[in-house]
């Protein structure tokens, strides 16, 4: 909100901005949040944003912060998207963000978001196809007592009964 006040825009822009992100501003929000205070860790205030030599290096400084925290591959891609969101906002071009020194540095951590990815539907289709088997013994089930619960019960001169139903087996 500082950077889009500092850049001119009007109270009614800067919550056309924020609204914009949807429900995405809520992760943006936290990451800048950490963001703000590594920045302030390093002595440096929010007016000295717009000032940077050069963003690319700032962001892969904070990228290796995050990295030497432990920080999980998912939270630093969602860091560095974030921060380049909010380093668009001050003013700086794409081209002086997104550098080959960041893409260089952010390579191993979107290969470690993709493996995750690729191996997490494979799970989710045996847990799925357990599922859809669970569901199909008990609609089995289902038909089978309403085949029942339809039959009628005839009882024969030997004192047994038989049930008759409306379905036909086999052939």
């Amino acid at each position: 909100r500082y950077v889009l006040e500092r850049r001119g825009l009007t109270l009614h822009s800067i919550n056309g901005v924020i609204a914009g992100w949807h429900c995405i501003w809520r992760i943006y929000r936290q990451r800048i949040g950490e963001f703000a205070q590594y920045w302030s860790a390093t002595g440096r205030q929010w007016k000295d944003l717009s000032q940077i030599a050069d963003p690319q290096i700032t962001l892969v400084n904070y990228i290796n912060e995050l990295e030497q925290n432990r920080a999980t591959p998912a939270c630093i891609v969602i860091s560095c998207t974030a921060i380049t969101v909010l380093f668009k906002a001050v003013g700086f071009l794409e081209s002086s963000i997104n550098g080959q020194i960041l893409k260089q540095t952010m390579k191993k951590f979107n290969a470690q978001v993709k493996k995750e990815l690729k191996e997490e539907p494979i799970w989710n289709m045996n847990l799925l196809l357990s599922y859809i088997k669970e569901k199909y013994k008990a609609i089995k089930v289902l038909n089978e007592l309403a085949e029942i619960h339809r039959a009628s019960c005839e009882f024969n001169k030997d004192k047994s009964c038989s049930l008759k139903t409306g379905t036909k087996k086999g052939l």
